[in-house]
Parts: structure tokens; C-alpha cells; sequence
């Protein structure tokens, strides 16, 4: 189970997270959405730096550009995170995207699955890839913070 309770993030005047309360049960899948910028990364470092999962927990991060900075940074915090690079897991990417949850589904059968898209990425088109058969049968997209 993953428990974010009040967490709030400031860098300098920037208010990156406000206030922020939510709970992951296991097995459950969240999308954290967003512009660059708007915090996404930032909520993820807390969840691993402030122990609020309890194991099992998994990132897929997609970054539009050719380089993985946030998939790093995620990485070196001690968490399992496999990445999507060099596109949007929503439209040009849709199908890289369904084969990755296969893959992780299978390979890692992780408890908690959290998706971090690109900044460009519209909500509409991640929902609609989570009704689809291929991806329905094995995940559940519970709850999706923006």
C-alpha cells in the first residue's frame, strides 16, 4: 500500500506539490499527469524517500525526449523503473506503451504500478489504452492524479 498524507513541496517560491492526500491499495494502478513541470517527479521521490509504499512498487516513466532524465533520477532512489523514451505513450507510442505493461505485468507482476507520461500527454487517449482487451485483462487503472 502506498499513503501520501497532506505532503506539500517547495522549491525556493515554486509550490511543486500542494497538499497532496491519497491512498494506493496493492494491485492497484495510478497515472500521475501532468505538465513539465508540475510536479510528477517531485511526488515520486517522496514516496520512495519518505517509505510511504510498502514494496512491490514499480515506475513506468515516459519522457517525449531522447533522454531518461526523471527514469534516473527514480532509479537511483532504490525503486524498479522501466522507461519509455523518444515519444508519447498516448499517441505515437500507444502501442510501445501496451507491450511494455504486458512486459511488466509478466517479467515483474509488480503490486503497485505507477505511470509517469510526458508532460504532452492527454489523459483522454491513457484511459482509453486501459479499455482496451490487451491491456484490461491485466490492469485496472484505478485512480489518476493531475
Amino acid at each position: 500500500m502506498i499513503e501520501v498524507k497532506n505532503l506539500t513541496k517547495r522549491y525556493c517560491n515554486y509550490l511543486a506539490v500542494d497538499h497532496l492526500n491519497f491512498t494506493v491499495e496493492s494491485g492497484k494502478i495510478y497515472g500521475f499527469l501532468g505538465p513539465n513541470g508540475a510536479g510528477k517527479t517531485t511526488l515520486i521521490q517522496n514516496i520512495i524517500g519518505e517509505g510511504a509504499h510498502s514494496g512491490g512498487l514499480m515506475i513506468l516513466e515516459n519522457e517525449f525526449g531522447a533522454i531518461d532524465v526523471d527514469g534516473e533520477v527514480l532509479e537511483a532512489a532504490g525503486v524498479e523503473v522501466e522507461s519509455i523514451i523518444a515519444g508519447c505513450i498516448c499517441c505515437s507510442g500507444a502501442d510501445v506503451f501496451i507491450n511494455k505493461l504486458s512486459e511488466i505485468a509478466s517479467s515483474y507482476a509488480p503490486r503497485q504500478l505507477i505511470i509517469e507520461p510526458t508532460g504532452i500527454a492527454r489523459l483522454s487517449d491513457i484511459r482509453r489504452i486501459f479499455q482496451c482487451k490487451a491491456v484490461g485483462r491485466l490492469y485496472q487503472l484505478n485512480r489518476v492524479v493531475t
